[in-house]
């Protein structure tokens, strides 16, 4: 956002474009696996669409801020609200799961003790995680590729393939892109 921000020229804009979309890129890939991995399954699935959720708040904002700002004034806000995403990454453990692959128990324990409360019994969610893993290593002698085309997956990956498929190409780009205009 600062490249864009501080451009001079318009190679800068294209640099700070392709910067944000690699940052998006990878935030929207492990912000999910996290909150997959760290949310108490009764409410994963409500829980899990909240990246979805505040992209579009965050997509309205910017619309709403762009109408009193200009170009500079509204990339230097992008480049203000990650700030706080930044900080808390650095506060936050790493998923219990991931301590499990590591070997690391106890670490596991203190993770899922910060993310369930200080007097939540754990014991039982923590045996369940290290059990997965164990089953996970037992059957993992095989690429998840041959899972993904497994009769019994096709069906759920051409449903969601097609959905992604229809989302991108029902114009909601484009939509997106023009909503200035079209509410003009």
């Amino acid at each position: 956002w600062l490249f864009i921000a501080m451009a001079t020229s318009h190679w800068l804009v294209y640099v700070g474009r392709a910067l944000c979309g690699l940052c998006v890129g990878i935030a929207s890939l492990s912000l999910p696996v996290y909150l997959g991995e760290t949310i108490q399954p009764e409410v994963r699935g409500t829980l899990g669409l909240l990246p979805t959720a505040f992209g579009n708040i965050g997509i309205l904002v910017c619309f709403i801020a762009g109408a009193y700002l200009d170009w500079s004034q509204l990339a230097f806000l992008g480049a203000c609200l990650p700030v706080p995403y930044l900080l808390l990454m650095f506060l936050i453990p790493e998923t219990p799961r991931w301590y499990i692959s590591k070997g690391r128990t106890k670490r596991a324990r203190k993770s899922l003790e910060w993310l369930r409360g200080k007097n939540a019994d754990v014991t039982e969610e923590l045996g369940a995680i290290e059990k997965a893993h164990v089953e996970s290593e037992r059957t993992a002698t095989h690429s998840a590729v041959e899972d993904l085309f497994k009769p019994a997956n096709m069906k759920p990956l051409l449903i969601s393939l097609g959905l992604m498929f229809f989302q991108q190409f029902s114009g909601i780009n484009a939509i997106i892109f023009y909503t200035q205009l079209i509410f003009k």
